[in-house]
Formats: C-alpha cells, sequence, structure tokens
C-alpha cells in the first residue's frame, strides 16, 4: 500500500525527483564550505567522477559482461548502502519487457538522480580519504579513489597499496578486502546515509515499523539522520544537562552542528570573547557549517527563487514591509497559456507556448520548494522553525492519500457516485466533460502519477503558495 502511493507521488513527478537532488547537492555543499569530511575540491572531483559512473552503470543495466572500473569501484563500497546487494543478479535478468510490466522505468529519473547524488558524495570522500602506497621503494599519499585498477576486467589495487586498504583473491576468485577497507567502507556508507537519507531497503525496515517515522522518511528520507546531525547531544546531570554523544558514524564523542554552534556561541558571550582563542577545530568546523547553511537557506536558494518569479509592482499605498506579491497572471503569459479553464484569461490573452518560459516557471516551483525544504532543518531562524514544525506534524499524511485513494476508487465501482465529469477537469482524453468512466480512469492513471497537476507549472505554484499560507 505505502508502495503505489510512492508511484503517486513520485513515479512520472520530475520536479519532485529534481528538487530531492537539489538537497543532496545542497547538504553536500554545505559540508564542504565547512571542510567537514569533505572539501570544495573534493566535492568537484567526486561530480565529475559520479557523472562517469553513473553514466556507466545505467549504460550496463542489462549487460552480461565485465562491468567497467567505476561501476566495480561502486559495487566494492557500495556507497549508498544495500544498493549492491539489491540489485545484485539484475543485469542477468532484466530485460526491457520486464520493466514495463513491473513499471520500474516510470521511476528510472529519480532512481539515476538518487544514484548521481550519492555517488558524488561518495567520489568526495574517496579523493578527501588518503592512503599510502609504496612504488619505486618510495611511499607517498594518494587519494583513495585512485588507489585501484582494472586488470583482466577485474578490479585490483594498485601495486605497493596498504595492504589494509587493499583487496586480493583466493584460489577460487573470491575477494577479500583489508580491515581497513572494510572499516573505510561502513564509515563512509554511514556518512552518505546521514547527508542523505536512508534508500536501502535494510536500513529502512526497523525504522518503519513505527507508522509515524514511515510517513516522515518516505517523504524526506534525509529529515531523520539529518536531525541528529544538526541537534544530536546527550542529557546529562549535576549542572552539565547538555552533553556530547557517541556519533557512531565517525566513531567520534561530539555534539550535533548546530547545537555545539549554540553551546560556543553562549561560551563566547558569558566570557566576554577570551574562550575565542581555545576553540576547538570541531567547534569552528560547527560554526563555520551553520554559517554555510544559513548563507545557502536565508541568502543563496530564496536569491535565486526571485530570480525565477515574477512579482506584483507595488502601489504607492502598499507597505513596504510586506512581502511582495506573485504575478501569475505573468508568469501564465511567460509559459504560454496552459490552463485547461480560463481562469480569468480571455480568448484574446491565450499567448501562444513558450518553452523557456514553461520551464523557468518549473524551475522557480522547484527552487521554492527546495528553499522551504533545505530550511526545514534550520531552527536557528522562524522560517525554519516553521518548516522544521510542518515535517514533524504527526498526521499521516501517506496514509490518508492511500485510504482516499482505495475510497474513491471503490465509490466508482460500486456505483456510489458517479464516475463521469460533468465539466473539463484536466488536460487529459479522460478528464473531459462527459467521457464515460472518467472520474475511474482518473484514479487509476493518478496511482502512477498521471494527474495533469504536474503539466502547469504556475498552478503548481499557486497551490503550494496557498498550502504554505494555511498550514
Amino acid at each position: 500500500m505505502n508502495r503505489s502511493v510512492g508511484f503517486k507521488l513520485f513515479s512520472l513527478n520530475p520536479g519532485s525527483a529534481i528538487k530531492n537532488y537539489n538537497q543532496i547537492k545542497l547538504v553536500s555543499l554545505t559540508h564542504a564550505l565547512a571542510s567537514d569530511e569533505i572539501n570544495l575540491y573534493d566535492g568537484m572531483v567526486g561530480e565529475v567522477w559520479a557523472l562517469k559512473a553513473a553514466g556507466e552503470i545505467s549504460k550496463n543495466i542489462r549487460s552480461r559482461g565485465n562491468k567497467g572500473y567505476n561501476e566495480q569501484l561502486a559495487q566494492l563500497f557500495d556507497p549508498i548502502g544495500g544498493r549492491t546487494m539489491e540489485t545484485m543478479g539484475d543485469n542477468l535478468s532484466r530485460t526491457v519487457i520486464g520493466d514495463m510490466f513491473d513499471l520500474k522505468f516510470l521511476q528510472n529519473g529519480r532512481k539515476w538522480l538518487e544514484l548521481q547524488g550519492g555517488l558524488q558524495n561518495f567520489g568526495a570522500l574517496m579523493n578527501n580519504k588518503k592512503v599510502a602506497i609504496t612504488q619505486n621503494g618510495k611511499t607517498k599519499m594518494i587519494p583513495y579513489l585512485n588507489a585501484f585498477e582494472l586488470v583482466d576486467g577485474r578490479l585490483q589495487s594498485k601495486k605497493g597499496l596498504d595492504p589494509g586498504y587493499a583487496i586480493s583473491y583466493d584460489s577460487e576468485g573470491k575477494l577479500i578486502a583489508g580491515q581497513k577497507l572494510i572499516d573505510e567502507r561502513l564509515r563512509m556508507q554511514q556518512i552518505i546515509a546521514t547527508w542523505n537519507g536512508t534508500f536501502a531497503k535494510k536500513d529502512s525496515s526497523l525504522i518503519e515499523r513505527n507508522i509515524i517515522a514511515k510517513q516522515l522518511i518516505a517523504l524526506r528520507k534525509h529529515f531523520i539522520p539529518m536531525t541528529a546531525k544538526n541537534y544530536a547531544f546527550s542529557v546529562g546531570t549535576h549542572g552539565n544537562i547538555v552533553k556530547k554523544r557517541m556519533n557512531w558514524t565517525t566513531g567520534k564523542v561530539e555534539y550535533g552542528h548546530f547545537t555545539s554552534t549554540l553551546k560556543t556561541l553562549t561560551e563566547v558571550l558569558t566570557t566576554f570573547g577570551r574562550s575565542v582563542p581555545t576553540l576547538t577545530k570541531e567547534e569552528i568546523v560547527s560554526m563555520t557549517y551553520v554559517t554555510g547553511y544559513l548563507v545557502v537557506g536565508t541568502l543563496l536558494l530564496p536569491l535565486i527563487t526571485n530570480m525565477l518569479t515574477i512579482f506584483k509592482a507595488k502601489d504607492d499605498d502598499d507597505d513596504e514591509d510586506l512581502p511582495k506579491k506573485l504575478d501569475y497572471r505573468a508568469m501564465k503569459a511567460r509559459s504560454g497559456y496552459l490552463s485547461f479553464d480560463d481562469d480569468g484569461i480571455t480568448v484574446e490573452d491565450k499567448y501562444d507556448f513558450h518553452l523557456d518560459g514553461f520551464l523557468l516557471n518549473h524551475a522557480g516551483l522547484i527552487m521554492s520548494q527546495t528553499t522551504d525544504e533545505f530550511n526545514s532543518m534550520n531552527m536557528f531562524t522562524y522560517h525554519g522553525f516553521k518548516e522544521f514544525a510542518k515535517t514533524t506534524n504527526p498526521n499521516a499524511i501517506n496514509l490518508t492519500i492511500q485510504i482516499n485513494l482505495a475510497l474513491k476508487l471503490l465509490a466508482y465501482e460500486t456505483n456510489q457516485k458517479s464516475d463521469t465529469y460533468t465539466k473539463d477537469s484536466g488536460p487529459y482524453f479522460f478528464q473531459q466533460g462527459g467521457y464515460k468512466s472518467g472520474k475511474t480512469y482518473d484514479a487509476l492513471f493518478d496511482l502512477v502519477g498521471i494527474n495533469g497537476k504536474n503539466l502547469d507549472p504556475v498552478k503548481g505554484r499557486e497551490d503550494y503558495e496557498s498550502f504554505k499560507a494555511t498550514n
């Protein structure tokens, strides 16, 4: 049942996929700005590597031959924890016809973006990690990303690599991994899960036993691990109520970044700045992370969103302190005529379709949603606190959608409700007024996200802004 809602919300919803992809990139950028596990150069190297690796994996999805270097490296480290196990053997059984019947192709775009985002973080972490290699009697440190090579189509460690980080094969051809490699593999998996959320079935199963948590992570898989990363602490006694907690990802005892920053600022203020020279590296990283988060969330993202949005000009009588209103009519003109009712636009004003304006309006909607989702992890601002509160609202969103959809179909099938529209309700043939069984077809197609609501970006922006104003 939960899977059916996943298809409804995500299958044919490229805007949602791009928004989630943006979230992965922005979180990675924030960590890079703070030099927390990676830096900006690592991020750029990881981006280039991930594009090649994701393309290689897509190309070989049904191939029965040897995999390329990048794909074998990704399979070895399994950065999106559990993906290797879940997809093992797919290339031996997957066919185009099989994918058509399984409807997997409807989520290919979303899955590819999730894959590329996870691989980018993995590539960055691998470039940041330096390992020792001895060649020609000289030992040097190289990025772990460059420590392997293909020999006769099989992944091998480069000669002279620290044995703990190397791989070898026994007489039967089974892979043997060094203990340091195993530890590093687990560390990277946990870091990526913290940044991007848990996508692997094996990691989701425990938390999904809680119905409220199930609704949360189905829509925002990053929310729970990111909350721990930002605000984690343990409760102490004897005047030290807020204490560090064990981060099993890094093996360090630490605060969440926002908690650490708040505690550091409190100490700086109460000591009148005398504690500044004694700040630790971890405290400086946390403060840089929070600063980057605030800059990205409150300045950069809103600026980009506003550049993609058309606002109404303020009259002389308007209060300058009030936010500018969105000019939906102007945005509709930028897209061209898409709406399936007049909506205040006269026949003479039905503009020709403009692809560039249509894409700009979609980009504005996606950036508005991206901004709000990014800020949902920041309780240091009023807007961020509101978004955090919305996400933690215990209303079982998915369960409500599931029940409503099932009841709707049941009512149509048992003739308790008319399943014929009296007037046009969407752009598709089955949504036209008078089409027999149109409502039934509408509900069935809605299961995989085909409802027409994603076609018009201005209507989507209106609905989204209206939802924000009333929730």
